[in-house]
């Protein structure tokens, strides 16, 4: 589940405001290097924000884990096993959030159609996990309208949440609790 999302496109007004703020910021620690924008894939790098030291910042991350056990990269962490998993449960302080226009997902009947998934009027939120320079995205049971199209889904946050999944000890786990963010639902062609 999410193995594709769009960032910073231009055309969409909802969100070209915090990607403007995002880029300011981004050029000042990697002025040399192209702000990442359009569709991302596993394996690309983007602009993620994480706690370090107790702050708030934006990093270049590269999207998905490597692995002894699988040649593909690990590019997704299930909630519902974090805690489990020696991939995750020794990085569960290292959190991110990754910035996104809108996800993709396909259906998992034998048509495998292509949708992206948007929310009305503002950025989509994604939670994650960082190790060194990597990053994956948290996913859960799906919800809304997700669940006729995928049984996983990308953990959404909430503007008002951001700081406090960065920053809170004890809002890690709550997060998972109450969590059905309204989403569009479109068919690519």
């Amino acid at each position: 589940m999410c193995c594709r999302f769009l960032f910073g496109l231009e055309d969409d007004e909802e969100l070209y405001g915090y990607v403007e703020k995002m880029e300011i910021m981004y050029r000042k620690l990697y002025p040399s290097i192209p702000f990442p924008r359009g569709e991302i894939f596993p394996s690309d790098t983007v602009c993620v924000y994480l706690q370090k030291e107790g702050k708030i910042t934006l990093q270049n991350m590269k999207w998905g884990f490597s692995s002894s056990l699988s040649k593909n990269l690990i590019i997704n962490a299930k909630s519902e096993t974090l805690k489990e998993r020696v991939m995750f449960k020794n990085i569960l302080g290292n959190r991110c959030v990754i910035l996104a226009n809108a996800f993709f997902e396909w259906s998992q009947d034998a048509s495998h159609q292509k949708y992206i998934f948007r929310r009305k009027n503002e950025p989509i939120y994604l939670a994650g996990l960082y190790k060194e320079d990597h990053f994956v995205i948290i996913t859960k049971e799906a919800s809304g309208v997700m669940k006729d199209i995928h049984s996983r889904m990308p953990l959404i946050l909430e503007a008002k949440d951001v700081k406090n999944y960065l920053l809170g000890d004890n809002f890690f786990d709550s997060i998972f609790l109450s969590n059905d963010p309204p989403l569009r639902k479109e068919i690519c062609l």
